[in-house]
């Protein structure tokens, strides 16, 4: 009865063999939504659905957007270009042109050679490479596209210490978790977690180290030098502390962050600033913590992998 994963419902396209998230923007004439015209001026637009599969309605809007900034390019109030990496990046300041064209002329409509095609009000796009997932596509009548629920919640992580020093996990996900209703346990198949650790280079001889949860704390020690993940600060000396290759630094463990890069989200314990995503990979060891009932902290020793459980 958990909940897995969020309850939007997305539809995917396959481009070239990659499947892509298909988002949309509700209404394209809202005079606060600046995706569309930033992404047509910066020449981002083709990832918009239409400009593939209907240019020349696409064309029409690429015109009344570029003609706006023509005649307002010099407006501050408008418009600001700025320059990154050699390229400037045009930010729309003022309201969408979209909005005061629809106030002057109307709704653009669909090309057709009458003039009289359906109002275009919304906008589908490709918003980003799927990534992990829910496929419900068995529940719709669909053709060469996914139904799907994304943002799966993470059950728990898995480390490991490598053969070739380096620290990698496994992450189970709820969606992973099994119910056996004869024994009365939780089980997660064994068939599919070793081909999970075949995918992250996680050989059978490489040593198991822990389970963490969300919000367990992970020691993480660095070499010595190194600089916290977390700013620690000597106002006496008026420096930072680094680290001294022996004492880890206690972090909340979040969830995983990107499980192809190994990278997992930490947060310090007493403040809880902006998650950052830190790649585990090459730290010089990492341990689990956890604190009694006093608050005293100790580290959690003898942890055995665990596939069954209540």
């Amino acid at each position: 009865n958990r909940q897995i994963a969020n309850e939007t419902i997305y539809s995917t396209r396959n481009v070239d063999g990659t499947d892509y998230l298909i988002e949309r923007i509700p209404n394209i004439y809202d005079s606060k939504d600046k995706r569309l015209v930033e992404d047509i001026l910066n020449g981002n637009d083709t990832k918009y659905l239409m400009s593939k599969h209907d240019p020349q309605t696409f064309d029409l809007i690429r015109d009344i957007v570029k003609y706006h900034y023509e005649q307002f390019k010099s407006d501050s109030k408008m418009y600001k270009v700025t320059k990154k990496k050699d390229k400037e990046i045009i930010t729309l300041v003022g309201e969408n042109p979209l909005t005061k064209y629809k106030e002057e002329n109307g709704s653009i409509r669909k090309y057709s050679k009458k003039g009289n095609g359906p109002e275009i009000v919304t906008m589908k796009f490709e918003s980003e490479v799927l990534g992990n997932h829910l496929d419900i596509s068995s529940n719709y009548h669909t053709n060469n596209k996914k139904v799907i629920l994304k943002q799966i919640k993470t059950y728990r992580t898995d480390f490991y210490k490598c053969a070739d020093g380096k620290f990698r996990f496994v992450t189970i996900y709820f969606k992973d978790v099994s119910f056996n209703r004869t024994k009365g346990t939780y089980v997660i198949d064994r068939k599919w977690y070793d081909g999970e650790k075949e995918k992250k280079r996680i050989k059978s001889t490489d040593k198991f180290l822990f389970s963490m949860h969300r919000d367990e704390l992970l020691g993480v020690v660095k070499e010595q030098g190194q600089p916290y993940f977390y700013d620690v600060y000597d106002e006496v000396a008026d420096k930072k502390i680094l680290h001294d290759g022996v004492n880890p630094e206690i972090l909340l463990f979040a969830l995983t962050g990107d499980d192809k890069k190994n990278v997992i989200n930490l947060y310090p314990m007493f403040a809880y600033k902006k998650r950052q995503q830190k790649v585990i990979t090459t730290a010089k060891d990492i341990r689990k913590y956890a604190t009694d009932v006093l608050g005293n902290l100790y580290e959690v020793k003898d942890n055995k992998l665990k596939l069954e459980f209540k």
